[in-house]
This record gives structure tokens, C-alpha cells and sequence, in this order.
């Protein structure tokens, strides 16, 4: 369920917060894995609830999970004094094989599902997104996996970047993949790079705007040729700004997130 109207209003006018909070983590000590609400699952970890502030990402035994577990934790480390508002927030590493966050609402995806009204929180969404990418970037991680799925929201309706389990991070090699709407044709089976990641962008910001994935409809191996061929649906977008940021995303005309950023910083003034 989304945030009333009242919190929405509230929080839209909020500043960007530079303090990072603080969580209690003292009922982590009583923490029970078997007793806890499932609230999320994914290819690599499942995300237990501890109570309304926190939640655990847990993952299982094996090397594989080892892998993504340690990457996970290692740019967590990394990033844990630099104060994003725009990155899930990492509060400690639990078990040797759990990860401890401030607790967030729902996906992207899932909340576009419900009523959005008018285009503020559109924007809002569009921007927190872009800026955490150019934050990750500014700090040599490429995310691998943007999408929807990898976007969470948070009880003040503000977008934050998560799952950074296969994640290209300095001189290491990612090993997580985009999903098909959201893969760069150039960069298919290749590291992320700065150009597929603003494609996996321009492809969010469709989503966004258009409540759908790009060939919401098609088989991936037609998306895929249609991609490769330079034919986007483009016109699905009302919104001219809008379209011609996605297209520059899609047709690499831009050279670093920062740029989208910019751009829907001037749309978000243009609307005021």
C-alpha cells in the first residue's frame, strides 16, 4: 500500500538528509531467522524482516553465495561513510552470512502497480535513481543489474538503489546480469560499462512513465533483435522531456549518468 497523501506532500518538500539515522540494533541479539517474515527473495539471497526499522539479507551456505555475499558486504564497506540518500542503507553484517539494513517498503516495480498521482513522484523516482547510479559510479561500482527489481522505496516514497551482490566493483569483474529489457545489445555477456548502465537507466525511466517494461509483451529473443536494430518504443512515452532523455539513454548519447541527472534536475524546475 502506498504512503497517504499527506506523508507524500511531506516528505517531497523534505530536504535531501545528509545524516545518515541511526537503527537500535539491540534486537538483533534475539533475532530469530526461523521466526521471521519473508519479505523479499532473489536469485542470490531471501530478506527477512527484523522489525519495522530493519531486515536481514540472508544468504545460503555454498561458494557461489559466499561469493556475492562477500562482494555484497566489501562495497557496503566501501560505501558506508560516504551518506547516500539514494542507496539502501547497510547497518552491520549479521552471522558471517547475513546482511543488515534499514527496512525499506516495497520494489519499484511493485509500487508502480498502485495509483501515482501526477508527475512529481514519476520525477522523484526518475532522479534518486539516476543519482545513486552516478554515486556508485563516482565510487568505481558499476551495479550490472539495474532495474525495477533493484529499486526500493521507502516509507517517505524516495527510490533507493539495492542488491549489489554481482556487482563490478573497482578493477573486479561483475558477474550479475541485466534483465533482457534492460540489456545494452552491445554489452550482452560483456562487463557492465558506463554505456550499458545508461541503457538499463533510459529503460527504468520507460518503466516509470509507462507503467510496463519496454515489449512488455514480446519474447525476450525478439526484444533482443529489436534492440539490436535500434527500434525502441519511444512513442509509448507522452512525455516529450521524457522521451528524449530515454532515447539518449538507449542510443548511448550520453557519456555519464551525471548528465541525466541534469537534465531531470531542469525538468523537475521547469515544473515548479
Amino acid at each position: 500500500m502506498a504512503p497517504n497523501s499527506k506523508t507524500v506532500s511531506r516528505c517531497l518538500l523534505r530536504p535531501t538528509y545528509k545524516r545518515r539515522p541511526q537503527f537500535d540494533t539491540s534486537c538483533l541479539l534475539s533475532f530469530d531467522d526461523y521466526e521471521a517474515p519473508l519479505i523479499g527473495a532473489g536469485a542470490s539471497a531471501i530478506v527477512l524482516a527484523v522489525n519495522d526499522e530493519l531486515a536481514v539479507k540472508l544468504f545460503p551456505s555454498g561458494p557461489k553465495h559466499k561469493r556475492d555475499y562477500e562482494r555484497e558486504v566489501e562495497i557496503f564497506q566501501k560505501l558506508k561513510t560516504k551518506n547516500s540518500p539514494n542507496i539502501v542503507q547497510f547497518v552491520q553484517v549479521l552471522w558471517g552470512c547475513g546482511i543488515v539494513m534499514e527496512r525499506m517498503n516495497m520494489t519499484l516495480r511493485q509500487r508502480l502497480r498502485a495509483p501515482v498521482d501526477g508527475f512529481a513522484l514519476e520525477d522523484q523516482w526518475m532522479n534518486d535513481t539516476a543519482c545513486g547510479l552516478s554515486f556508485l559510479h563516482s565510487h568505481d561500482i558499476l551495479h550490472g543489474d539495474v532495474g525495477c527489481q533493484n529499486i526500493l522505496i521507502d516509507d517517505c516514497e524516495r527510490a533507493k538503489l539495492c542488491d549489489f551482490a554481482g556487482s563490478r566493483f573497482e578493477d573486479k569483474d561483475a558477474w550479475a546480469n541485466y534483465h533482457t529489457r534492460n540489456q545494452h545489445p552491445r554489452y550482452h555477456q560483456k562487463q557492465p560499462a558506463i554505456a550499458s548502465e545508461l541503457f538499463a537507466l533510459g529503460s527504468v525511466i520507460f518503466e516509470i512513465t509507462t507503467r510496463h517494461q519496454p515489449y512488455e509483451h514480446v519474447s525476450d529473443l525478439i526484444v533482443t533483435h529489436r534492440f539490436s536494430e535500434g527500434d525502441f518504443p519511444l512513442h509509448e512515452i507522452s512525455r516529450p522531456q521524457i522521451r528524449r532523455i530515454v532515447e539518449r539513454c538507449w542510443k548511448s548519447t550520453y557519456v555519464q549518468i551525471s548528465q541525466v541527472c541534469e537534465e531531470l534536475l531542469e525538468l523537475s524546475w521547469d515544473m515548479e
